[in-house]
Parts: C-alpha cells; sequence; structure tokens
C-alpha cells in the first residue's frame, strides 16, 4: 500500500470514529500500539548506542565511511530521545485530561472554544510527532547501519 494510501485510510478512519465512543477493544489495541512504539523506539537507541561504541572502539582512523555511518547513528539517537520526551508530555496531557471532570465533554467544533479541545488538539499533535520521530529514528538507523555493515565487508575482505 501506497504512503498516501495508508494516509488516506488513517484519515477516514479516524473521521469515522471520532464521533464514537472508545470500546475496550480499541483501548486494549491503543495501549498495545504504545507499547510496541516504545519497544522500537528503545531497541534502536540501544543498537544504535552499541553500533556506536562498536565503531568508535576500533583503533584505526575512521574512513569516510564510517564517519557518515556514525553521524547517522547519532542522528538516530537524537530522533528517539525527542520521540521519548514528546512521548513523555503527551503521557503527562493525558493523565491532566483523565483527571478532568467526566462531564466535562463540550463537544464543542471550535478549538479555541475550551481547555479541553485545546488539550485533545495538542495531544493529537503530540502524537503524530511521535509517530514521525519514529520513522525519522529508523530511516537514520537503517542508513547508519548500513553504512557500518559496508565498510566491515570491505574491511574484512
Amino acid at each position: 500500500m501506497m504512503a498516501s494510501e495508508e494516509q488516506r485510510l488513517f484519515v477516514e478512519i479516524k473521521n469515522h470514529v471520532k464521533g464514537l465512543r472508545p470500546s475496550s477493544r480499541f483501548i486494549r489495541w491503543q495501549e498495545i500500539r504504545i507499547r510496541q512504539l516504545g519497544f522500537v523506539n528503545n531497541v534502536v537507541l540501544i543498537l544504535s548506542s552499541a553500533t556506536i561504541g562498536f565503531v568508535v572502539r576500533s583503533e584505526n582512523l575512521l574512513t569516510m565511511l564510517e564517519k557518515w555511518g556514525i553521524s547517522s547513528l547519532l542522528l538516530s539517537v537524537v530522533f528517539g530521545l525527542f520521540c521519548a520526551w514528546i512521548r513523555l508530555w503527551d503521557f503527562r496531557l493525558t493523565a491532566q485530561l483523565a483527571r478532568a471532570p467526566a462531564g466535562n465533554d463540550c463537544g464543542c467544533s471550535s478549538i479555541n472554544s475550551c481547555i479541553i479541545c485545546r488539550v485533545r488538539h495538542k495531544l493529537e499533535e503530540l502524537g503524530e510527532c511521535s509517530w514521525m520521530l519514529l520513522r525519522a529514528q529508523l530511516f537514520t538507523f537503517a542508513i547508519g547501519i548500513s553504512l557500518t555493515v559496508v565498510e566491515v565487508i570491505i574491511v574484512a575482505g
């Protein structure tokens, strides 16, 4: 499935379920999705850090390929740390929203009309930002690990 088609499908689903109350099945899958995002983020952070340590530990001078690989892996670590920070901010706002009185669901259409709507809008933005940062982390990790593997093959061969 193409990315634009996938995004269109997500928008359609989001618009369809906007007015529906979350079911227990949705809540369960939402929790799984949140845990998996954190798991992938942590694994890539660990692998990036370990690969940087492996490359830097070698005692010979770094080649240009290794420098590009390390730079890409460092960028992956930065994206991963930002992703974790954004997720913590998202969880903090969600906890504040959950503490609001239950009858405080205004149902208004304007984002600026009440604090609940503004917080919900901010949460949507933070969620989108988390996924964007995870994609950037995975992309830069893939580039960095690929360059490192190519360099190891060149040196070993």
